[in-house]
């Protein structure tokens, strides 16, 4: 049977961008809300994916997505559990469903299942970015959106363009390589020379 790829989508932000029109639930600065927040919604879907039909998804899972929403809002061992679970249930591929081995070296396999996450600057810290690694995470794709301090602010953005420089040296830090920044162009009071 073919390979299968599975998102999952983790709604919270800090704020809503002007630009955003996905389904999220704003969380404001609260850590202590964001752990709340998603500590429940992570067990629902872990009671969703085991309750899902095994032959729902044809395994071994070849993608993970993590989106949102702002996934590196989360708790990285709730990521864990997550990647895990999706491990119990379909298997990551090229690796057996023994939980013998961790998530993040079957992850590492050539070969391997790619598990992808969202993540904002200002949102995490090296040890927060190490634990997303450490669950499984092997490709980020990084919401910077633009480097225009004034842009940041005129299109909503919760992190300042020195959050967006922090994450690229925490990527530096902790030898990540595979990771792709999101840009947008044509926003409003956007130039050419600014792009």
């Amino acid at each position: 049977a073919a390979a299968s790829s599975v998102y999952i989508h983790l709604p919270f932000c800090r704020r809503r961008c002007f630009y955003c029109d996905f389904a999220i639930n704003v969380l404001g600065d609260s850590r202590t809300r964001w752990e709340t927040e998603h500590r429940r919604y992570v067990d629902a879907l872990l009671t969703e994916i085991r309750h899902t039909p095994v032959d729902v998804v044809r395994g071994p899972l070849r993608t993970i997505f993590f989106g949102g929403g702002t996934p590196s809002l989360a708790n990285p061992a709730h990521i864990k559990e997550l990647i895990d679970c999706l491990d119990e249930k379909w298997g990551l591929a090229s690796s057996s469903s023994s939980s013998s081995s961790s998530s993040s070296s079957k992850a590492a396999g050539a070969g391997g299942v790619e598990i992808s996450m969202e993540m904002d600057p200002g949102t995490f810290d090296l040890e927060k970015l190490r634990g997303f690694l450490d669950a499984g995470v092997n490709r980020i794709s990084l919401g910077v959106q633009v480097f225009d301090k004034d842009l940041l602010t005129n299109i909503g953005r919760a992190h300042s363009l020195e959050d967006a420089y922090s994450a690229l040296n925490h990527f530096k830090d902790a030898g990540v390589i595979n990771f792709s920044i999101d840009l947008i162009s044509g926003l409003p009071n956007q130039s050419i020379e600014s792009w």
